[in-house]
């Protein structure tokens, strides 16, 4: 993973479908005391009632989802204020590389020009209904990762997720949940040692980088190998 996998249910994305204007704090309004930082306003809901979204000093914006948990978004190059609620669940930006299963949530995404942030999908190219998402895999910016309740755990770590966006559909899997939010704690260290871009400038392709390998190793011309080690690290093995 580049940063952390998080478990996200899709009600977060539904923020970005609601009218909304800035307020300023209401006086019926009790914002969350987050260490170090200043509350500066909410946003104003026209519609939904089971969130809400708190803005603070210097780009910090506390997300509080009904039933489900508080989400602190963090701005890029700043850290997670010390003392943080260990509740409260950190979303370090950017965030660039999305696993999404939710399939309504796509069109959000759409809306608001942010699908070249999903890197990985819980559908197949031609389940989409949504173009950008059919051209996105069909181009190899977003790849197919396995459905909600099957996922491809090591796709989804070897490619860098940072977020996970799921539809409660999760709540049936609890197995596949429970092992999605363990990534983090299971592997910290491993995540910010090993997990980055390679040299080459791209991720490996299981099918492209790794499976033609193989397809030539299979064929006649190969005859007379028997036996030999092939590193295929996009660069992440070299040495001084």
């Amino acid at each position: 993973m580049k940063k952390y996998l998080l478990y996200l249910f899709t009600a977060i994305t539904l923020l970005c479908a609601c009218t909304f204007t800035v307020q300023a704090a209401a006086e019926d309004k009790t914002p969350a005391e987050l260490p170090g930082l200043t509350y500066d306003h909410s946003m104003e809901l026209s519609y939904a009632q089971e969130f809400s979204v708190d803005y603070y000093n210097d780009g910090y914006t506390l997300i509080t989802i009904v039933d489900e948990g508080q989400y602190l978004l963090v701005p890029e190059g700043k850290e997670a204020p010390e003392g943080l609620d260990k509740n409260i669940t950190v979303l370090q930006q950017p965030l660039d590389n999305i696993y999404l299963v939710a399939t309504s949530a796509m069109d959000l995404f759409r809306a608001i020009d942010g699908i070249d942030n999903i890197r990985l999908s819980g559908t197949k190219e031609n389940g989409w209904y949504i173009q950008e998402a059919k051209d996105a895999m069909e181009a190899g910016h977003m790849i197919y990762a396995g459905k909600y309740n099957a996922p491809d755990y090591e796709l989804i770590l070897n490619k860098g997720c940072d977020l996970a966006i799921e539809s409660t559909m999760i709540h049936h899997n609890p197995e596949v949940q429970e092992k999605l939010e363990q990534f983090q704690q299971a592997y910290p260290e491993a995540f910010k040692a090993n997990v980055k871009m390679p040299p080459m400038g791209h991720y490996g392709n299981a099918e492209q980088e790794i499976g033609r390998v193989c397809v030539q190793l299979a064929m006649p011309d190969f005859k007379f190998m028997s036996g030999e080690t092939l590193t295929l690290e996009g660069g992440m093995g070299q040495r001084p």
